[in-house]
């Protein structure tokens, strides 16, 4: 039994009716978590997962680094089941006029009812 303004443990317990729902970023990144908070954090309590992106150490083309980000979001949403949004971002190589060119994050939404993903 709670104390009087206690909570109980288990079944029962109320939520924070204020608590931020949770978003489970596929790195722990300090600069990709940083990114991810300024843009998003005003809404979504973000969190770091420690995952393998599944490819490359450096990614080449949009489709390995777009495997890398989907790869990404899919494990830290494994790891974080009560997240409402799992994201997943990959930084890789593309070529641009014959040269390489640091220029493709990808960034995988794996919570909604389809397999979303975007490159920019």
């Amino acid at each position: 039994m709670a104390a009087a303004g206690g909570s109980a443990k288990g079944a029962g317990a109320a939520k924070n009716p204020n608590a931020k729902p949770k978003l489970v970023l596929g790195t722990t990144s300090a600069i990709k978590l940083s990114a991810v908070k300024a843009i998003l954090g005003w809404h979504y309590a973000v969190v770091g997962a420690d995952v393998k992106s599944g490819v490359s150490e450096q990614p080449i083309g949009e489709t390995e680094t777009r495997t890398g980000a989907l790869n990404r979001a899919k494990a830290a949403l494994a790891l974080h089941p009560d997240a409402v949004l799992a994201l997943g971002i990959e930084n890789g190589m593309l070529a641009v006029n014959g040269a390489g060119a640091d220029a493709t994050a990808a960034t995988s939404d794996v919570k909604a009812k389809d397999w979303i993903d975007r490159a920019a």
